[in-house]
């Protein structure tokens, strides 16, 4: 068993289609904790099961103003957070005795709930907070079906690692055929390891 408490980096991709779409493309920074488990099959060759939580966009902000003549008359702050539970199963191969420190890799399905989505915007005299769910009720697809990769070194009941994990399904519903995003994550992480 081990947690997993990680940063983690969130990309929304645009994809390539030949009808006319507006594709969405979002970088931002998170966090996800992890509880895991290992079931060993053979000395080099464990499968494992996750349950994560993800939040992102954090520190996100983007900066918009509005030019008049070269000058600046007005500025906004525009930012984003997005929650997702997340279940990964991997298989993951051992390069080593897990008694000893050894390098790793891993990879396998993953299922995702979207949980939240909040936008909030500012400029010089408003903030406004949005509930992106409650606004675009029916159009967004809070389930998706995924895969990852990783790899890393554990070591005295500690596990480095790097990872990607890419969602297949778009984020918004077939209500909304012309919008396209999908969901793909960068992870670092570090773990201590219970057993």
């Amino acid at each position: 068993m081990c947690n997993d408490i990680s940063g983690s980096s969130i990309n929304s991709s645009a994809s390539v289609n030949s009808s006319p779409a507006k594709n969405f493309s979002s970088n931002s920074n998170g966090i996800f904790i992890e509880v895991a488990g290992a079931f060993p099959v053979s000395e080099r060759l464990d499968v494992t099961g996750a349950l994560k939580g993800t939040l992102t966009g954090l520190g996100k902000k983007g900066v918009n103003f509005l030019q008049y003549r070269g000058l600046v008359i007005a500025g906004s702050v525009e930012s984003e957070k997005m929650t997702f539970l997340e279940i990964p199963f991997n298989v993951k191969y051992n390069f080593g005795s897990r008694m000893n420190s050894h390098f790793f890799v891993a990879a396998g399905p993953a299922l995702s709930f979207w949980l939240s989505y909040h936008e909030k915007y500012e400029d010089m005299m408003t903030t406004i907070n949005t509930d992106v769910f409650k606004e675009m009720k029916g159009y967004i697809n809070k389930f998706n079906v995924g895969a990852g990769v990783s790899l890393g070194i554990e070591a005295a009941r500690l596990r480095l690692s790097l990872g990607y994990d890419y969602y297949f399904l778009n984020l918004f519903t077939s209500s909304m055929p012309s919008v396209k995003a999908y969901r793909g994550q960068a992870r670092v992480g570090i773990a201590y390891l219970f057993y």
